[in-house]
């Protein structure tokens, strides 16, 4: 795996006001903390939960708040 620092001066070289460089950030931080770490799979399991959710929050009626937070929770 390649040092994630270089990647981490570039995005801090990027624009403040970029939304996208948040969740970057973050992941090459984790990459510097646990760099044997299958960060990879992570992202990709953790992008999975995200559009299930998405897609579950879509499926249900938005007037029930209480159901909507149990179905996710769940």
């Amino acid at each position: 795996m390649t040092d994630p620092r270089p990647a981490l001066e570039a995005i801090g070289q990027s624009a403040p006001t970029s939304k996208s460089t948040s969740p970057t950030r973050r992941w090459q931080l984790a990459r510097v903390d646990a760099p044997d770490a299958d960060w990879k799979g992570a992202r990709a399991e953790l992008s999975k939960l995200a559009r299930d959710a998405v897609a579950r929050a879509g499926e249900m009626p938005s007037d029930d708040l209480a159901k909507r937070a149990a179905t996710l929770a769940g």
